[in-house]
């Protein structure tokens, strides 16, 4: 847990950095634009292979590197959590009607029937909920963790200089 502390709340910090860079910019309110959230990804990926290098030069085997990837991320989770409730409901309290807006508009350009525009309206309103949203991030935080743990874990070797 010691080792997985510090660079569990650095990932928490970095993420939570972009998520508001994308927030200041309003890019959240722009269907083109929205996919620039999924940079967290790559910023998860980048700590967790900073981490598990570490622990490769420490001299841990995969279960060692393993477990201090995705220790990292389970860290960094609950901070995920408590950051998107503090985005969505402090910072953002429009967040989620400025989503619902953006799909609506979109939705309309495309010339969908005013039908369809309702139903998938009415499928999005049930996500947007602030803790399920939050739930959503960590859970992401917990499995992107693992996922890139294993592969980084597996393919860093053990005294790994480089």
């Amino acid at each position: 847990m010691k080792k997985t502390l510090l660079p569990g709340i650095v990932l928490a910090v970095l993420l939570a950095a972009w998520m508001y860079v994308v927030g200041f910019t309003g890019w959240y309110k722009h269907p083109t634009m929205q996919a620039m959230f999924w940079f967290v990804v790559l910023i998860q990926i980048v700590v967790l292979t900073c981490v598990i290098r570490g622990a490769a030069r420490a001299g841990s085997g995969f279960a060692g590197r393993f477990l201090r990837g995705a220790g990292t991320s389970a860290v960094a989770a609950p901070l995920v959590f408590l950051n998107s409730l503090l985005f969505t409901q402090v910072v953002f309290p429009g967040y989620f009607g400025e989503i619902r807006a953006a799909q609506e508009s979109l939705l309309r350009s495309k010339g969908l029937p005013e039908a369809e525009i309702t139903e998938a309206l009415k499928v999005a309103a049930s996500m947007e909920n602030p803790y399920l949203h939050a739930a959503f991030g960590a859970i992401g935080t917990i499995v992107t963790g693992i996922v890139v743990s294993l592969i980084v874990a597996a393919v860093v070797k053990k005294g790994a200089s480089k």
